[in-house]
């Protein structure tokens, strides 16, 4: 706009130059008396009166200015603007026209035109957008110098101001319904990711404050048999109400007034002051509340339940904000409704199963809704014709085979068969589904990567009037829990194999207790001893197993000194160390930071590495213990190590040397008594506190263990 209307002044200006030297070229060669003087003077007369009032009539502000920016002439938008009357104006300052009384201290407007008609004796043009405090508007101020008929700079300059102050209320009006849409589409995306009821509600409120600011927001839902709503969920950032008192509320909605016109209008409300708004009323218990904005929850033209916001400043709140909460509250009773229906279909699966055949023409009139549904369920589902060809699948069996939508659409589930589920099960199947009957079962199936997994399969055909015309298909991966189970029995029986010697052991030498010579009780107690002693520790290493793997075992992390828990290991160890001709030595690193772990946890760490080394190292052998501070893959940790002089461990070994029950040759070699689930325990322990463990050996010549935990910011030594 202010392009054009420049381009408007420079045609005024240059019309009127035209007109002015045409005169003065008509006059000077054919002065023809004094009536062609008057005439002349009269159309001069009459082009200057034309441009004049062609310029009064811009609703912009023009001005001419000499150099020292004195007004020699402006238009009458300097009396529509209050500046003053036109005829008075002639001689003033511009800037000081333009802002009376302003002292010009950091004045960007006189900054800008002192600079500006400098530039404008260079012939250059200059403009610039101000938000003015004296005008009280935003404006567009360009200067540029007038140019005499032979095109040379003039000593007069152009001003134009153009009020573009409506422009920028437009162009913010733009800007924040833009912020608004990107809020809504960016919190629709946040809503709509999960379907889990209490993650939707707190996703509500977390995201609310980026489409309306506040201090505190509420959910209130309203019971579906009754008028009283409840407080589901509750934020405070500022205000003090408890969110235990807040989300107890039960309040009803006829004695709440800006409950009651939400409900029965559908609209929302904003109490800008609340302490001056008949429609407020105060919610005991809850903090001081100065402003109010609140929404109802719409769905499908019902009042659900309501979004409310506070403040604790007065006229915080304003129409507008109302309407762009309403907006919030649309997309949020999307997201609830969404999330109620997923917990009404987890809680009636097993009877949707029941129903689905008699529901399969209502399901395709719906089948945008209940797909956004299905793709966020965790089993795989597919949807295959009579003659089983695949017409729809959801993108959790797209993650369970490996294949794409696109490529298992016309493909039957033949495609994931494996060759490893027997034809007896396969022959059950067609049995079952011929009868039109549900079929339950388990597969091994094959992904596209080749890789297998057993699933749990159910297959419910689909019937239009009593004729089957395709089947619905739900498979689970239990291949973690087949594993698991396979896991549990490999470890019952190996309690029971382990136990197996100890306890004909005992029960042997009881029976020689009471039938043997009396003489040898000593012996016979002293090896029932050493028979128990070993069934206690395999016991208490199967229940720490246990508690590791099923996640029960309490871990407190908090700076631990390596340093100061070798120093003590070595000194509970050095006497065993002793008798069996060892020698026991540390080197510790000083200054060592902290790691961060459970200091009773890498004590059993260190003491069985230890133990170990003990064990398998030969008389006149060597144990070293070492604290270090290292780099490793980028990060910082802190160490110990066990280092042994003993037969060390082969390639083959090391694979599995962490593997439970496992006990390699050199515990066979040395007859040390063991379950092959220390060095298990050790790496379990370690995963959880975060850490890593590593083994470096060569067969002859010893092993180290190294145990990697990260340091402690606190850094205590």
């Amino acid at each position: 706009m202010g392009s054009d209307r420049e381009e408007q002044h420079d045609q005024f200006a240059a019309s009127y130059r035209d007109d002015h030297d045409e005169a003065l070229t008509d006059h000077a060669p054919h002065s023809q008396g004094e009536q062609a003087l008057r005439e002349l003077f009269a159309k001069v007369e009459r082009a200057k009166r034309e441009w004049e009032s062609a310029i009064d009539s811009l609703p912009e502000l023009v001005c001419l200015v000499d150099r020292q920016g004195q007004v020699m002439r402006a238009n009458r938008t300097v009396e529509a603007w209050n500046l003053g009357l036109v005829i008075a104006v002639n001689g003033r300052e511009l800037h000081t026209l333009l802002h009376p009384g302003c002292s010009g201290a950091g004045c960007e407007l006189m900054a800008f035109l002192k600079d500006a008609l400098q530039q404008a004796i260079q012939g250059q043009v200059r403009q610039r957008e101000i938000n003015d405090p004296f005008l009280k508007r935003h404006i567009l101020v360009n200067v540029r110098p007038v140019l005499d008929h032979q095109g040379q700079v003039s000593a007069t300059t152009v001003v134009v101001v153009h009020d573009i102050t409506e422009r920028k209320r437009v162009e913010e009006a733009e800007r924040e319904q833009r912020a608004l849409a990107e809020a809504l589409r960016d919190t629709a995306a946040a809503l709509n990711s999960t379907l889990h009821f209490d993650e939707v509600l707190d996703r509500i409120l977390a995201n609310v404050g980026r489409v309306v600011p506040h201090d505190r927001a509420s959910i209130m839902l309203i019971d579906s048999d009754s008028t009283v709503v409840n407080v589901v969920r509750w934020r405070d950032d500022r205000l003090t109400a408890p969110v235990e008192t807040a989300q107890a509320l039960r309040v009803s909605v006829a004695d709440m007034p800006a409950l009651l016109y939400m409900a029965e209008t559908g609209e929302p409300i904003v109490a800008p002051t609340v302490k001056t708004d008949s429609a407020w009323s105060a919610v005991p218990g809850v903090g001081q509340v100065r402003s109010y904005a609140g929404a109802p929850i719409r769905v499908k033209g019902h009042v659900i339940g309501f979004l409310n916001l506070d403040s604790a400043t007065p006229n915080f709140f304003t129409p507008a904000q109302g309407d762009r909460l309403q907006a919030f509250a649309d997309q949020a009773a999307v997201a609830i409704e969404n999330a109620r229906l997923y917990a009404m279909l987890n809680r009636h699966a097993d009877e949707l199963e029941l129903r689905v055949i008699e529901r399969t023409t209502e399901l395709e009139r719906e089948r945008y809704r209940l797909q956004t549904i299905l793709d966020s369920v965790g089993e795989g589902i597919i949807l295959t014709d009579y003659e089983e060809h695949i017409v729809y699948c959801n993108t959790a069996m797209e993650r369970l085979s490996g294949y794409t939508f696109a490529e298992m659409i016309g493909q039957t589930p033949r495609l994931w068969k494996s060759g490893y589920t027997s034809a007896a099960v396969y022959e059950d199947m067609k049995r079952t589904l011929a009868n039109g009957e549900v079929w339950r079962g388990e597969v091994i199936n094959r992904r596209k990567d080749g890789t297998l997994y057993d699933a749990a399969l159910t297959i419910t055909p689909m019937s239009v009037a009593g004729e089957t015309v395709g089947y619905v298909s739900v498979q689970r991966d239990i291949s973690r829990i087949k594993e698991l189970n396979r896991l549990k029995d490999q470890f019952v029986t190996r309690i029971g194999h382990e136990l197996r010697t100890p306890v004909a052991n005992i029960r042997l030498y009881i029976d020689l207790l009471e039938r043997g010579r009396s003489e040898k009780h000593g012996h016979y107690l002293h090896t029932l001893r050493s028979e128990t002693d070993r069934m206690v520790k395999l016991i208490g290493g199967f229940l720490e197993m246990s508690e590791l793997t099923s996640g029960t075992a309490p871990f407190h992390l908090t700076p631990v000194n390596l340093n100061h828990l070798m120093r003590d290991l070595i000194e509970g160890q050095r006497d065993v160390a002793e008798a069996r001709g060892l020698v026991l030595d540390f080197y510790l690193e000083p200054n060592l930071p902290a790691a961060l772990a459970d200091r009773e946890m890498v004590a059993r760490v260190a003491a069985n590495l230890l133990e170990n080394a003990l064990d398998y190292t030969p008389r006149g052998g060597r144990v070293t213990l070492v604290t270090a501070r290292n780099w490793r893959l980028d990060h910082e940790w802190v160490s110990f190590s066990v280092q042994d002089s003993g037969p060390g461990i082969s390639a083959t070994e090391m694979p599995r040397l962490f593997e439970r029950f496992y006990r390699g040759e050199a515990a066979r070699n040395f007859t040390t008594p063991g379950t092959g689930l220390g060095l298990a325990i050790c790496k379990e322990i370690v995963n959880r506190l975060g850490g890593k463990i590593t083994v470096d050996s060569q067969p002859g010549q010893g092993a180290m263990f190294t145990v990697w935990l990260r340091p402690s910011i606190g850094d205590v030594r």
